[in-house]
């Protein structure tokens, strides 16, 4: 395995130690920056990212402990692989890793996309391992991780379109956007100051999980807002679309209140005009053998209870008439 070819290592970079081990150790304690982003991917269960950045993370903790070595990085081995090569497994590992989150970064969906994002990069990649002899172009790799983005994004452009770009937080977005630059900058410092390796390259761990982090916790907390608006939106539909039945299946609480006030208004008009009306009592005619004054002729019997009533009452008020009973 240590016959594959493996990216140069610059003259400057073969040796680091400073001969003291709290500088010499900083490069592997600050991989530690990147466990909150691990932590992320496996509560957000983003299983490929989790992959992936497990794989990086374990390569560049392996040549970490290679460069530790006493003679240097050339001289380092590690489960029986060479120090160089882990060097150049942790190179490819993280520029992969840089083309997957850019296009997440940019959002895209298209399956041509992601297809550019995951698999181009690798492909080219292992074509230099079986094409190159000794060395790997270095400067090849880094021209086809550029290459990737842009093609990326021209695709999401193209078949996505540029309203589906995504809009981060300005003040959030800035910050992750300062991170990663910041942390390119420091990224080659270590070759024009070989003595202060463990600084600048301390400062690209540190730098660049920071930026990570920040970039998926924007990503994540979109892709919770975008599902809460659809089921929102959802939901509205559907209680439309439920209000829409229900007015062609059966009639609104509108006509069925105003058919049954209907109803009422018409029986309680019928019921005051059968109250209204004076009761008809039945017209009878007299018989001779009931009275000797009898002549005859039809008469109202509640007439003449009335009649008979104003009799007996002028009878118990008027003194005379009861003086002229008694003789």
């Amino acid at each position: 395995m240590n016959r594959l070819p493996i990216i140069s290592v610059p003259s400057g970079l073969a040796n680091t130690n400073t001969g003291r081990w709290m500088y010499d150790v900083m490069p592997l304690v600050t991989m530690a920056a990147c466990v909150p982003t691990l932590f992320l991917y496996y509560r957000s269960k983003r299983w490929t990212d989790l992959a992936v950045f497990s794989l990086g993370f374990a390569l560049a903790t392996f040549y970490h402990v290679c460069h530790m070595h006493v003679d240097g990085l050339q001289g380092a081995a590690l489960f029986g692989i060479s120090g160089p090569l882990w060097r150049t497994w942790d190179i490819i590992c993280a520029q992969w890793l840089l083309a997957r989150t850019f296009g997440h970064a940019v959002g895209a969906r298209h399956w041509l996309t992601q297809v550019i994002t995951n698999t181009v990069f690798p492909a080219v990649c292992l074509y230099y391992f079986w094409t190159a002899s000794e060395a790997l172009p270095m400067k090849n790799i880094m021209h086809t991780l550029v290459a990737v983005m842009l093609t990326t994004l021209a695709a999401k452009l193209l078949l996505e379109g540029m309203h589906t770009l995504p809009k981060y937080c300005r003040t959030r977005g800035t910050t992750t956007l300062g991170l990663f630059m910041l942390g390119f900058i420091a990224f080659p410092m270590p070759e024009l100051f070989p003595r202060h390796y463990w600084l600048f390259h301390s400062l690209w761990h540190v730098l660049l999980a920071a930026g990570y982090y920040q970039l998926y916790a924007l990503i994540e907390a979109q892709s919770l807002a975008a599902y809460k608006e659809a089921r929102r939106h959802k939901h509205v539909r559907g209680k439309r679309q439920h209000q829409a039945n229900q007015t062609k299946q059966s009639p609104s609480e509108t006509d069925m209140h105003r058919t049954l006030f209907s109803e009422a208004r018409t029986y309680a008009q019928g019921k005051r005009q059968a109250v209204g009306q004076p009761s008809q009592a039945p017209r009878i005619q007299a018989d001779s053998a009931d009275s000797d004054y009898s002549s005859g002729t039809e008469f109202d019997a509640a007439e003449a209870k009335c009649g008979l009533d104003g009799l007996r009452s002028d009878t118990l008020l008027s003194p005379s008439i009861v003086h002229r009973k008694k003789v």
